[in-house]
């Protein structure tokens, strides 16, 4: 309150405080227009560990680029990640033996991760795997992408981190296709790119991703796992080859050709080399 010159008293409204207030209301209730975010939309990071020469190959080898989906087996079931193949079924046993431990589903409270052809690489226990199984048993649509591997030194052993979305497929059409860019272009390309994006979103990040149809990022990245003594990032982008690879294995036939040119120049390379240095 404050008193004129007349003895009259008035109350003060600070027009700064009152600009931040309307901002505040307007985006409140442009934010009530849409679901709460933790009602349709999940999303966070699991690390899984090499058991096996398997799973060591997979993590180590050309199959396991940054990027690439993954997919997840519950109890019973198979749920297929978006934008990838269903494993093909095993071969020989239809039941699976203690040899073809690799074919067993999954027990209890615990969630496989699988290569493209039906391998088991993981078995995934403990809070991942009970949340996974919150979202699978409401039948959201679950997508995994590999995000970075890291090596220990002291044991030769390889640590693969997931990047793990999850989202409700009875939204509408509008909302589905803007997440499904969100995911594709604005993360899993950022991934494979080199950064470590946060997953998880607030209502008003949501919001904005829903309003600019998936166009939206954040630009801070979520920490990388630390690194105690005897470790080391393995991978944690896709070199110009493997999107080649990976090109190939989505079928694209511009990247297919670009692939095998590679490979011809590369082979021509060498055999220029071998000309230059010993047979001059």
């Amino acid at each position: 309150m404050i008193e004129n010159k007349t003895g009259e008293t008035k109350s003060y409204q600070d027009p700064v405080g009152a600009r931040i207030e309307a901002a505040s209301t307007a985006r409140k209730r442009r934010e009530a227009k849409f679901p709460p975010v933790k009602s349709v939309y999940d999303g966070f990071y699991f690390t899984f560990d090499s058991t096996d020469k398997r799973s060591f190959d997979f993590l180590a080898g050309s199959e396991g680029i940054i990027g690439t989906e993954l997919t997840l087996v519950f109890e019973g079931e198979q749920t297929q990640t978006l934008g990838s193949k269903p494993p093909p079924p095993p071969k020989g046993n239809l039941v699976p033996t203690p040899e073809d431990e690799h074919l067993q589903p999954p027990e209890g409270d615990q969630v496989q991760i699988r290569a493209q052809d039906g391998a088991r690489i993981a078995t995934i226990e403990g809070e991942p795997a009970r949340r996974l199984l919150h979202h699978h048993n409401k039948g959201w649509a679950i997508r995994t992408a590999l995000s970075l591997t890291l090596y220990h030194t002291a044991n030769k052993r390889i640590t693969g981190e997931v990047a793990c979305f999850c989202y409700d497929p009875e939204l509408n059409e509008a909302y589905e296709q803007a997440l499904a860019i969100f995911v594709d272009n604005m993360i899993v390309h950022r991934i494979y790119s080199g950064a470590h994006p946060t997953l998880e979103l607030s209502q008003e990040q949501f919001t904005r991703v829903i309003e600019s149809k998936g166009a939206w990022h954040l630009t801070k990245g979520q920490p990388l796992p630390p690194l105690e003594e005897g470790m080391a990032y393995y991978k944690r982008r896709r070199i110009w080859s493997e999107r080649l690879v990976a090109a190939g294995m989505q079928n694209r036939l511009g990247c297919n050709i670009a692939s095998i040119a590679f490979w011809v120049l590369f082979g021509l390379a060498i055999l220029f080399a071998i000309w230059w240095f010993f047979l001059r």
